[in-house]
């Protein structure tokens, strides 16, 4: 067995076990993690889940964050443009990420945090795709406290 089948393996059982919670029946369950895997996730390193049952990724090395709902398995890209890289705040397919990694529920604001540890930047992604910088400058690490864009 290769690496990319024990990905595929793993990443099947954890998106099984993660939509089975929301699921009474099997067949359902098993149909939304096909639709998933189907849209080839490339290192999906962090989920937020909202109390809708709706599915954020943040998909790291595709550069995007996806949503996925499982009522409807529905699969789409909620920022970022498959395999393009950088740093772009934006709409939808205008943002860019390098190398997304978590991602959190920001209920205050509507939308996520993600960080963005390959432009090290803590960015927004509101519910509608729209990605905001909170914090951090690209490309320089750092530990300074301050306002947006000083800040890392």
């Amino acid at each position: 067995m290769n690496n990319l089948s024990l990905s595929r393996m793993t990443q099947r059982a954890l998106l099984g076990l993660v939509l089975a919670l929301g699921f009474t029946g099997g067949l359902r369950a098993q149909v939304s993690v096909d639709s998933v895997l189907a849209t080839n996730l490339l290192e999906p390193v962090g989920v937020a889940a909202t109390s809708d049952g709706a599915l954020y990724v943040s998909d790291g090395a595709n550069y995007r964050v996806v949503r996925f709902s499982p009522a409807s398995a529905e699969f789409r890209v909620l920022a970022g443009l498959t395999g393009v890289e950088g740093s772009s705040e934006g709409a939808n397919t205008r943002a860019r990420f390098k190398q997304l990694e978590g991602i959190v529920l920001d209920p205050v604001r509507g939308g996520l945090v993600v960080a963005d540890s390959g432009n090290q930047l803590i960015r927004f992604v509101s519910f509608d795709g729209v990605v905001t910088n909170l914090a951090g400058r690209v490309g320089q690490p750092g530990a300074e406290d301050g306002p947006k864009g000083v800040a890392r």
